[in-house]
């Protein structure tokens, strides 16, 4: 059963969890604590999946909770529920916090966070792995790209168009910025899925504090793992991202989403640098497994670390609050046929958009194995319009 653990240290609030979720008994095992201390000491004697912490509280706010819950419990999900919007408060928070929902609650919104999270969470079969989505606090960022951020951020005339710009250009900085934007925090009654509306909304205080905090933000050195290139990396996202756009546009499909697929190109290959990163010497048996030409690269991330870049990009977007629409597309951007979606929409685009990028490689690059789906591309009334894309794509390429 899903064990669920909430802290606060109002019990009133606590009891009107209690009564807001108590047709969840049979599916979910709660347990409820009125300080961060009764949490810890939960913890202790058992683990829990999910844990859920108001932020200001007496002794020890849910911020230092919530880390001494990392340490406890690595594999958690962790979440702050809370009233308190200060900004300070917030960013504390980011470090050891997957999401930040605000007080009041609906009891659909809470119910649709943990199933969510738990649904999020089967995608991968690795303990490991799952430990590392937990854990996680930073994707490595391209250094010269990490080095024009921290210039420009510095200049007195810093412009957030430029800010944007540059973030705009990087998979890790990405990411966290619109993890930070899309919390409840801010209020948002539709999620942002633009790194540029997401800076100007943020400011550049706030992006300043995240882009030189060292626990955010990391530079990227790729010369001791030989077969992968960061450059080759960020070339192919930020190409798969242009073409998605494109294609989302030329098939009409809405602005929000041509905006997800341009998000979602961008960050279809994050698991890339979250294994990268996390898990260097075992992603280094996994290209050297790849090297030989009767394995993909797919095949031998399943083989070695039981999951794919795909399905660990996408558990950790989720559990920091990206639309559901970007998600799957990170997790099935070689598989569309596995997406719970249908019809034509942001999968179908990101699929086309990365396997065309891959044709256009030159031979030997990295990455680059994905091959259109043809079989799907029927079932979606699509395969005459390959031919189309293609053309799309490489003006794309040629900037014309």
């Amino acid at each position: 059963m899903k064990r669920v653990l909430f802290v606060d240290d109002e019990t009133n609030i606590l009891d009107g969890l209690r009564r807001m979720l108590r047709g969840m008994r049979k599916e979910w095992d709660m347990h409820f604590a009125s300080s961060a201390q009764e949490g810890l000491d939960m913890i202790g004697e058992g683990h829990f999946d999910i844990v859920i912490s108001d932020m200001k509280m007496p002794g020890m706010d849910g911020a230092d909770f919530l880390a001494e819950v990392k340490t406890a419990c690595p594999d958690s999900i962790r979440i702050i529920l809370s009233g308190h919007s200060e900004k300070a408060a917030v960013m504390k928070s980011v470090g050891p916090t997957h999401q930040y929902l605000a007080k009041p609650c609906e009891p659909n919104v809470l119910k649709q966070t943990i199933e969510k999270a738990y649904a999020l969470r089967e995608l991968l079969e690795s303990d490991t792995l799952k430990q590392l989505a937990a854990e996680l606090e930073t994707i490595p960022s391209l250094p010269s790209l990490y080095q024009q951020i921290t210039a420009e951020l510095q200049k007195p005339r810093c412009t957030l168009e430029n800010v944007g710009e540059i973030i705009e250009k990087d998979v890790g900085m990405s990411a966290k910025i619109l993890k930070l934007v899309n919390s409840a925090y801010f209020g948002l009654l539709r999620p942002v899925n633009s790194v540029q509306r997401a800076v100007a909304f943020l400011g550049i205080e706030t992006v300043t504090s995240l882009v030189l905090s060292a626990q955010i933000f990391s530079e990227f050195d790729d010369t001791d793992l030989p077969g992968f290139s960061m450059d080759a990396l960020w070339n192919h996202s930020l190409q798969t991202a242009s073409f998605a756009r494109a294609l989302a546009e030329a098939e009409g499909l809405t602005k929000q989403q041509v905006d997800d697929s341009f998000l979602a190109g961008m960050l279809h290959d994050v698991g890339t640098l979250v294994l990268v990163g996390n898990l260097r010497e075992r992603y280094a048996e996994v290209l050297s497994r790849a090297a030989d030409d009767e394995v993909t690269m797919e095949e031998a991330e399943r083989e070695i670390l039981h999951a794919t870049h795909g399905e660990i990009g996408a558990y950790v977007m989720g559990i920091w609050g990206l639309p559901n629409s970007i998600v799957e597309a990170i997790a099935h951007h070689e598989h569309p046929v596995q997406a719970s979606s249908e019809g034509v929409n942001t999968v179908t685009m990101v699929h086309a958009a990365d396997a065309i990028s891959s044709e256009l490689s030159a031979a030997g690059s990295q990455p680059g194995e994905t091959a259109l789906d043809e079989d799907y591309l029927r079932s979606v009334g699509l395969e005459d319009r390959v031919s189309v894309w293609r053309e799309t794509c490489r003006k794309v390429a040629e900037g014309e």
